[in-house]
């Protein structure tokens, strides 16, 4: 099983600046306010956490409703949830599982990694 180290934040940097940035303007809220509260950690990992819980709760209700999973996979897919760590697990798994190429490399399997900076996101996607 190969291994690759993939810098998320490179990637997104060159996805932003090829995409261009998306400024919120919040009437009657001071700019500096609003930067201070979008630049923050917290505000990173709320907003990461609201992203995973679309994608999951995206996934389980089309995958309900085109009959595409059990009852008892829908029970334990609810059970792993409950956690950040669960959450971010299924939503990035999800994410993988809808690669085109993913087929070629039979299956992409979403593997966390400790970064050397937490400010840092890392992913490391490993081939079966």
């Amino acid at each position: 099983m190969t291994i690759e180290k993939i810098n998320i934040s490179e990637i997104g940097k060159l996805i932003d600046n090829n995409i261009g940035l998306c400024n919120l303007v919040v009437p009657g809220v001071d700019k500096n306010m609003v930067e201070s509260v979008l630049d923050s950690q917290e505000y990173n990992e709320y907003l990461h956490d609201q992203i995973y819980r679309w994608v999951i709760k995206t996934f389980l209700v089309n995958a309900k409703l085109q009959a595409c999973i059990s009852e008892e996979q829908f029970a334990l897919y609810l059970k792993n949830i409950k956690s950040e760590e669960g959450r971010e697990g299924l939503a990035a798994s999800i994410v993988l599982s809808s690669v085109p190429f993913a087929s070629e490399l039979n299956a992409l399997q979403y593997v966390t990694l400790e970064s050397e900076e937490n400010t840092i996101a890392h992913l490391s996607v490993a081939a079966h």
